[in-house]
């Protein structure tokens, strides 16, 4: 990377992070470099979260959730004389099913520190306009010393941010400044990698993210789901990576791999997300995980039609069938029991890419295969986009072949590799009773 371009993607970094436009980030950090002397404030951003918070200069960044998940959000502090003086951690979550989530939040901070000489102040209050819970900690053992807390609900997540310093005269002022500087606002459309707090994703995942990016910066060539599915074919555990080597999708074949050249040139945070990565990192994936986003719920992303990132056309170009990708990857999740994702037991469609799914005691069918099976009731021609198919093979031993909602053995419908069936008189009730 030459110094130019590295100069580039400094001023681009100022801009994001401080909403200049590029012509002023360029002249102010040309200024600052003439003059070392300007005090500067730093605006970190996190842009998935739609979370940003002013810090004097001199504090630094500590670590970051990209790289594992005991870390915080975001986390700095300021040192002096290789002391810590004070830090700034924000911890984020999902929001679960909490009548009063912020609340709840602050009396489990407290219990996590049940000491006798520990005491909370509580006051309702505003952060970036938005209504909170301060909490402040008084240790009867060390006076001298503070610890603030603020919990708010924002962007469907939990937001705990806290404030510790050893020297409360030196720190707390600053500490004002910084929790009125906080400004909370919709999740941003385009980043830098070092702008996503990534909190929902498992290290694995993670990793797909960074190693996808280092794919995109190391061709020259913006980061999309394209770099995301060659980092997935490099992975050597999990079930995507299992999925596509059975599928013998390989690094050769998809001609996007690393070139493991030296890569200490490149800026990791700094490598820009555009918008659709950022939709499809920050808005489509997360929406087949219950709670932790996997690297198979990367591929779903990556497979999903309404992916804005692209990466199903290269899968496509290879001729593998995306379908058999998905039927695959649904029926080693199935297989490994794990119950973050629904598929229609069907069509293999997982219930984020459908309007609807019915349930029953042995399966999931969806609103597009019920429709199907209601057109084959009416005597119509099969949907040539659809698995659906009358059932005409009979009893089959050891297996369960009847419909998985009634009972019934007779007028049954199925789709490859037909081991659920489903009714006509069943499929039209459901579908007369689905919301369309």
């Amino acid at each position: 990377m030459t110094v130019d371009k590295h100069f580039k993607r400094l001023v681009r970094a100022r801009a994001a992070r401080t909403g200049e436009s590029y012509t002023a980030a360029r002249w102010r950090l040309r200024r600052e470099a003439a003059d070392p002397s300007i005090s500067k404030t730093q605006r970190i951003k996190l842009a998935d979260l739609g979370f940003s918070v002013a810090l004097p200069d001199p504090w630094h960044r500590v670590t970051h959730s990209m790289w594992g998940t005991n870390y915080p959000a975001l986390h700095y502090e300021v040192t002096k004389d290789d002391s810590r003086l004070a830090d700034l951690e924000l911890n984020s979550q999902r929001l679960g099913s909490v009548r009063d989530p912020a609340r709840a939040a602050a009396e489990a901070v407290e219990r996590q520190r049940s000491d006798p000489s520990v005491r909370f102040e509580y006051t309702d209050t505003k952060l970036g306009g938005k209504p909170a819970i301060r909490f402040d900690r008084s240790d009867t053992r060390q006076p001298q010393a503070s610890e603030r807390h603020y919990c708010l609900k924002h962007n469907d997540h939990l937001l705990i941010l806290r404030f510790t310093a050893a020297d409360p005269t030196v720190c707390d002022p600053g500490f004002d400044q910084m929790a009125a500087s906080i400004e909370l606002g919709d999740p941003g459309q385009e980043c830098l990698l070092g702008e996503l707090s990534m909190t929902d994703y498992a290290p694995a995942s993670i990793e797909c993210v960074l190693v996808g990016a280092l794919i995109a910066a190391q061709n020259d060539e913006d980061f999309s789901g394209r770099h995301l599915l060659a980092a997935l074919v490099r992975g050597d555990s999990g079930v995507a990576a299992s999925v596509l080597k059975t599928l013998d999708v390989t690094p050769e074949r998809l001609g996007r791999e690393s070139r493991g050249a030296d890569d200490s040139d490149i800026a990791f945070l700094e490598i820009p997300v555009p918008a659709a990565t950022f939709a499809l990192l920050t808005q489509l994936i997360p929406g087949y995980a219950q709670e932790t986003v996997r690297t198979h719920h990367v591929l779903l992303g990556i497979l999903s039609p309404r992916n804005p990132a692209g990466g199903l056309e290269l899968v496509e170009g290879l001729g593998v069938d995306a379908i058999q990708m998905r039927t695959a990857l649904a029926d080693r999740i199935a297989y490994e029991n794990d119950a973050s994702c629904v598929f229609c037991s069907f069509c293999r469609k997982p219930a984020l890419d459908v309007a609807h799914m019915t349930p029953n005691r042995f399966s999931e069918i969806c609103n597009e295969c019920t429709a199907a099976c209601v057109t084959l009731v009416l005597g119509r021609r099969r949907l040539p986009d659809s698995p659906m198919d009358r059932y005409t093979g009979g009893k089959r031993a050891g297996l369960f072949t009847a419909c998985g909602f009634c009972g019934s053995e007779k007028d049954l419908y199925t789709a490859p590799p037909q081991t659920r069936f489903i009714c006509g008189a069943c499929a039209v009730r459901i579908d007369e009773t689905t919301p369309h």
